[in-house]
């Protein structure tokens, strides 16, 4: 991101792992969290505005709407955006899981001593953080040479891989939202 272009948005979606605190690719609540702060100061500073310019009037109404006017479209378009983000972090919650994951393992997962239960449960509740608006399963194997051919044919799953340890996991994601379909069961 430029210095001099910043859009707090777009940062919030691509995330930010460097920090001592990171927030992840598509962190929907922590979006909307920052986001609706942003609009609520933003709106605290139009109400400080609008009353500067109304104390001097005696027609406090005429002047809300003047200032108002001006602002309503900007306002709508912030909703509107981030109404697509949100909708972006819900849209992509299976590449955004892989991607915040991959990273989660490489970053807390490195002492060969962990079982494949423990790294299972941390990734669950990892996940489970992150998009809460999704099942989660993850089954937890030994490290194989290479992938199997049948893993990449589900859209609501990855194959997660990592080198410092000795598993990979196969990590399955169905929103809360969804039923199954009982003709292919």
């Amino acid at each position: 991101m430029e210095d001099n272009n910043c859009d707090l948005l777009l940062y919030m979606y691509e995330g930010a792992l460097n920090l001592q605190q990171p927030f992840y690719q598509g962190w929907k609540d922590q979006i909307a969290r920052i986001s609706a702060y942003a609009v609520d100061v933003t709106l605290i500073a139009l109400t400080v505005h609008i009353g500067e310019q109304a104390l001097p009037n005696t027609n406090v109404n005429a002047t809300w709407i003047n200032v108002q006017g001006n602002y309503i479209r900007q306002l709508q378009g912030i909703i509107n955006r981030i109404v697509d983000f949100d909708q972006a972090s819900k849209n992509n919650a299976i590449w955004n899981a892989q991607r915040n994951l991959n990273l989660f393992i490489a970053r807390n997962i490195t002492d060969q001593t962990l079982n494949k239960k423990l790294i299972a449960d941390m990734s669950y509740d990892y996940l489970t953080q992150i998009i809460p608006t999704h099942r989660w399963m993850i089954y937890v194997y030994n490290s194989t040479a290479s992938a199997s051919a049948n893993s990449w044919r589900c859209t609501n799953c990855f194959v997660s891989y990592n080198y410092r340890i000795p598993y990979s996991m196969l990590v399955i994601g169905v929103p809360y939202s969804s039923f199954g379909n009982p003709s292919l069961l």
